[in-house]
């Protein structure tokens, strides 16, 4: 046994002429034997598939005969036995049960190996699944590997500090994307109660944390974390949890920029020269994901994404720091008191008001060309295949009005089960309903703005968190809307937004109010998170951050490789932390 591969061992010797060690990451075998008199064949379907009708052939099994085939253990099958060749797909719908033998649905484990026997018994056919060799525990690794994580970071926090114990000079001052700088300390006031007060006069370390606390999982996410296919995107809707770190660095966006207005404004700072600032940081952003893009799939102009994870955070900024930069008051003192935060912010909601209902109005009722208006679903097999090329509805649609097919993501996470063979999460049209991730943000960064004491700040931020997350899960679970990243749905806007205003409570309350909490080891990456970001993507195959040894065929070797790449990042973090450098745009 390879010393990697322990956590997860696999004998050497052949189980039934089967070599597990043929098998890769995430297969197991399964054996189809069949005990009839007859021929048949077997049918398959990747699950779940929301109303899928559509099988695939596997093949074909002779009379007293079996088969034995790789297949995914990333999906559950539903597996059809039919005793005529309906060709390479089958519709049970068009078809009904007139030749089914019978069915079965079958789950499958890493290096497992699975029987599924079909026999007769008194004229009736059954298909009978059994466990020959019991999968490996594919989260053993994740256990072993935390612990060793663990003692990394226990490793890191020593040398730091032992930084700051030798190195006098260290300040705590560094800059960052976004300050609430009046100046240093924090103030503690009796009010006329009795009642005392904090008052931040210090910035909020807070949202750096924050800021780690995405970034962290999306360095994870670009070393290809561990091989966890589980931890990746949803096939359509769905929250995982690799959903969650973009909309919520548009929401800390979004907090920033009522911030940076109130910071830029007054040092009077002119309307026009603000609007000219964000359009540059919106061409390099966009740039910046171009070639990001292109390290992916290459310079190949007829063919190169114009989307992706920068580029929509350039439009979120373009679009949202513009508005801001209209219409945010210099004199935003008068709007001072108990709805203070609603106030100041009314013209920009009016305005994203308007935009949304434009935005659901072209959702739900636009005609779509054989498409059902109002279409939200995944498209493909779905439904029996009949809006194949409906994908997304609207967005799709609009999408490919604005830019040729070529140009939009051609491996949509709904290729695999779907059969879906483009439509781009990130494109234009999705553009709009992100908006109301930055909204919500800016609403959190008018309420840090117009209240200054904890208390304040800490029932409205919690207010509009429970809000948003009730008003959002109501949508999803009434079908009204779903929770869908892709589309960037209202009520998936509205659920990650309302968690990012419980975290941000949370992060202040114990980074910026009790101090019980230095932010270590989430403050430094979020600090530099879009550098290190652009860095996991640019190095993703890149020594010293990536390895490669032997077969790196189990999730043990592959999360070491991920969680190095992530610990050299964090390092590179603290370094720039502890020598003062910021990099942004």
């Amino acid at each position: 046994m390879d010393f990697y591969s322990w956590v997860e061992g696999r004998s050497r010797e052949p189980v039934r002429g089967l070599y597990l060690h043929d098998l890769r990451l995430d297969e197991a075998f399964l054996n189809v034997s069949s005990q009839l008199n007859k021929p048949v064949w077997v049918y398959s379907q990747r699950q779940p598939c929301y109303k899928c009708t559509q099988f695939s052939l596997m093949g074909a099994l002779a009379a007293h005969n079996s088969t034995t085939y790789k297949v995914s253990s990333l999906f559950d099958l539903e597996m059809l036995v039919l005793n005529q060749n309906l060709g390479d797909t089958f519709n049970l719908p068009e078809n009904g049960t007139d030749y089914l033998e019978c069915s079965s649905n079958l789950s499958f484990g890493e290096f497992g190996i699975y029987d599924l026997v079909v026999s007769s018994a008194n004229s009736v056919t059954a298909c009978r699944s059994e466990t020959v060799v019991p999968p490996v525990n594919i989260f053993l690794p994740a256990v072993v590997v935390t612990f060793m994580s663990i003692a990394a970071l226990l490793l890191i926090y020593g040398m730091y500090v032992m930084w700051n114990i030798y190195n006098k000079r260290f300040s705590q001052k560094n800059a960052s994307e976004c300050s609430d700088v009046e100046n240093n300390g924090s103030e503690l006031t009796i009010n006329k109660e009795g009642t005392k007060t904090v008052k931040f006069k210090t910035r909020l370390h807070s949202l750096d944390v924050f800021r780690g606390f995405c970034v962290i999982p999306l360095l994870f996410h670009c070393g290809y974390k561990g091989g966890y296919q589980t931890l990746d995107h949803a096939v359509w809707d769905g929250i995982p949890i690799a959903e969650w770190p973009f909309p919520w660095f548009l929401w800390i966006m979004g907090v920033c920029i009522p911030l940076k207005m109130k910071s830029a404004l007054a040092k009077n700072v002119s309307r026009s020269r603000l609007v000219f600032e964000i359009t540059k940081r919106f061409v390099f952003l966009f740039a910046l994901g171009l070639m990001i893009n292109s390290v992916d799939i290459g310079v190949q102009l007829e063919t190169m994404r114009y989307y992706g994870v920068l580029q929509r955070i350039a439009f979120m900024f373009l679009i949202s720091g513009a508005l801001f930069a209209l219409l945010w008051p210099r004199d935003y003192k008068k709007f001072a008191g108990t709805y203070g935060d609603l106030r100041v912010l009314l013209p920009q909601w009016l305005v994203y008001l308007v935009i949304h209902a434009i935005y659901l109005g072209l959702v739900f009722l636009l005609p779509v060309p054989g498409c059902p208006t109002g279409y939200l679903g995944p498209g493909g097999l779905s439904e029996g295949g009949k809006y194949f090329n409906c994908t997304g509805g609207t967005f799709g649609y609009v999408d490919k009005l604005i830019h040729d097919e070529a140009h939009l993501l051609q491996s949509p996470t709904t290729k695999a089960v779907y059969q879906v063979k483009v439509f781009d999460p990130e494109g234009p049209f999705s553009t709009l309903p992100s908006l109301l991730t930055m909204i919500l943000g800016a609403q959190a960064g008018a309420i840090l703005v117009m209240h200054s004491d904890w208390h304040s700040r800490k029932s409205r931020l919690v207010g509009w968190g429970v809000g948003c997350i009730v008003l959002g899960s109501t949508l999803h679970l009434n079908d009204v809307i779903p929770i869908n990243k892709q589309l960037w749905s209202t009520s998936f806007s509205l659920v990650t937004g309302g968690v990012a205003f419980l975290w941000l409570t949370i992060f202040m309350y114990l980074v910026d109010v009790t101090r019980i909490w230095n932010g270590f080891p989430l403050r430094q990456p979020g600090i530099n998170c879009l550098t290190l970001y652009v860095g996991s993507r640019i190095t993703a195959n890149m020594w010293p951050w990536h390895f490669a040894y032997g077969n790196m065929d189990t999730h043990f070797i592959r999360l070491i490789d991920s969680c190095w790449s992530v610990f050299l990042w964090v390092c590179v973090s603290i370094y720039f932390y502890v020598k003062k450098i910021l990099i942004t745009v």
